[in-house]
């Protein structure tokens, strides 16, 4: 982690903050925009954890809420990541159910565990499978065999966290 998820809890100046984009340098930390369609600025180097998680008023009732605690971003459809971006961190779009396209200009990009669990994505692959571009970023599916597209080329980090396969092929 470069900035973790708790590091700024409960702090006056992060419940403050509401430009659009809520940068410590080139780490995005939280997003407070209202637009269905976001384009990652050019300054972004890397997208924090939960960034896209809805932080409003979670902290005034537990400053140490973590995971699945955070509800979503429920207004983004689709999100353009260009390609300055080199990490998107975990849980950075988690419960972004409505998030159904998602654009990654670089290939090396790094993914955190579970960036995209959640989201709309799955929806629209189908078949369980949340595939970006050829990368199975999340299986939602209880399976005791498991049979890879072969149009997956790279297995995300968390792509199988929680689910109980028995052979994955």
């Amino acid at each position: 982690d470069i900035i973790g998820k708790n590091a700024l809890a409960g702090t006056g100046w992060l419940q403050k903050a509401n430009d659009e984009f809520v940068t410590i340098g080139n780490i995005l930390i939280k997003y407070c925009g209202t637009s269905e369609e976001v384009i990652i600025p050019d300054n972004i180097r890397v997208i924090g954890d939960h960034a896209f998680s809805d932080y409003s008023g979670l902290y005034e009732i537990n400053p140490w809420m973590t995971g699945s605690a955070y509800r979503g971003n429920e207004i983004i459809r689709k999100v353009t990541v260009g390609s300055q971006v080199e990490e998107i961190c975990t849980e950075a779009f988690w419960g972004c159910k409505n998030l159904k396209t998602i654009e990654l200009s670089n290939p090396e990009i790094k993914i955190g565990k579970a960036a995209f669990k959640g989201t709309g994505l799955i929806k629209q692959a189908g078949k369980h499978f949340a595939v970006i571009n050829d990368m199975l970023a999340d299986f939602t599916a209880l399976a005791d065999n498991v049979v890879i597209p072969s149009e997956i080329k790279r297995i995300l980090p968390g792509a199988f966290s929680g689910e109980m396969a028995k052979h994955i092929d």
